[in-house]
């Protein structure tokens, strides 16, 4: 009769566990994502030069799948980066990305002009934005 009674009670506590999940009742800790650092090597770069881009991101909790765009160096009406890849972050402060891109041909015919030129982050999971950030470089001659 006692494990009857047991058995009921735990079923009961169960049961209420679940209907204030379903009722939002118990809330589950909200996803907060955030790019720490996004930089360049160097500030200045020159036609066909290698740039290394690194991404520092900070999850608050293990997340698989999202949406890493960085993208940039807009001319001419199309941006001369642009790079994504789906990751995977690990709680804490450590997810590392690099990117490695060689830049385009300063001239005005079939490269871009010299000048300063943003690059942009963006982290996206489901659809929804979880963080961006920009940082600028130079490129000449």
């Amino acid at each position: 009769m006692k494990k009857i009674i047991v058995l009921v009670l735990i079923l009961f506590v169960i049961g209420c566990k679940q209907s204030l999940i379903g009722n939002n009742l118990i809330k589950e800790k909200p996803l907060e994502v955030n790019i720490i650092d996004l930089n360049a090597d160097k500030e200045l770069y020159h036609s066909n030069e290698l740039m290394k881009i690194n991404v520092l991101i900070e999850s608050n909790q293990d997340i698989n799948g999202v949406n890493l765009k960085v993208y940039g160096i807009y001319s001419k009406n199309s941006y001369r980066l642009s790079y994504s890849e789906k990751i995977n972050l690990t709680k804490g402060n450590e997810n590392l990305v690099e990117v490695h891109y060689t830049t385009p041909r300063c001239n005005t015919c079939s490269g871009i002009s010299e000048g300063i030129y943003d690059i942009m982050a963006e982290l996206d999971f489901n659809e929804e934005k979880l963080a961006e950030k920009t940082i600028s470089v130079e490129i000449r001659q």
